[in-house]
């Protein structure tokens, strides 16, 4: 896995302007790390669902970016015409893309976090 092919499966959920490579490459090679230093001893570090599951990370925090970038207009009406946009659901969709991946890998990622909470009865 290299951050060039996690570009190239990020491209299958949003495109990207040229002026942008450097930056999303950054960000590709940071989601890359995160879920490499995860990785169970034995796990192929080629597998599939490890790049597309970088690029999930990588597509969720580009949205996250450019929804706050974003003006606030979310409605435009001409005429008989409204076109509007939901940040929301933008947000929503790259959430479920970034989490139905991540399932996917999970047989690939050490389990070592705990979780300690008080149960209330």
């Amino acid at each position: 896995m290299n951050q060039w092919s996690v570009l190239n499966a990020l491209k299958q959920y949003t495109s990207i302007d040229d002026s942008e490579t450097a930056q999303i490459l950054t960000a590709c090679r940071a989601c890359m790390d995160e879920l490499t230093v995860r990785l169970k001893d034995d796990a192929d570090k080629d597998d599939a669902r490890l790049v597309n599951a970088a690029a999930a990370i990588a597509y969720y925090r580009l949205m996250v970016k450019k929804m706050s970038a974003e003006d606030s207009v979310v409605s435009f009406k001409a005429g008989d015409v409204t076109v509007s946009k939901s940040p929301e659901l933008v947000l929503e969709i790259a959430e479920q893309v970034r989490d139905e991946a991540l399932k996917t890998v999970l047989p690939l990622l050490k389990d070592d976090e705990f979780l300690f909470k008080q149960v209330c009865i």
